[in-house]
């Protein structure tokens, strides 16, 4: 369990496509994934967030959801990603979304 310091400070994070950037870190979270930031910001642009960090402890920020709560976003070791082909990326990404919206156009037809 962790447990932040008593005073936390503030800062920007970047949005991209290997996820929350910040401090030469990134960091994950559920509900990035669930809103699909990481598709968004690989198909748009990256775009930077409000984020609170206790600057003891690296390991994970706080981020803010469209209702205002904080949620913790953890920290992630990426893996050597620049071995693949960006364009297989972008393909990848496209695909992905076109079956969402076929299943969730599927969903809409069954009510």
């Amino acid at each position: 369990m962790f447990i932040f310091s008593s005073s936390l400070d503030s800062g920007e994070a970047i949005v991209t496509p290997r996820g929350i950037y910040f401090n030469d870190n990134y960091y994950s979270c559920t509900f990035a994934i669930k809103e699909g930031w990481y598709e968004k910001s690989h198909l748009m642009n990256s775009w930077s967030i409000p984020i609170y960090y206790d600057p003891k402890n690296q390991e994970m920020i706080l981020i803010s959801n469209s209702l205002g709560s904080l949620l913790i976003a953890n920290k992630v070791e990426l893996s050597d990603t620049e071995l693949v082909d960006p364009v297989l990326i972008v393909e990848y990404f496209e695909k992905f979304i076109k079956l969402k919206k076929y299943y969730k156009n599927k969903r809409k037809k069954r009510w």
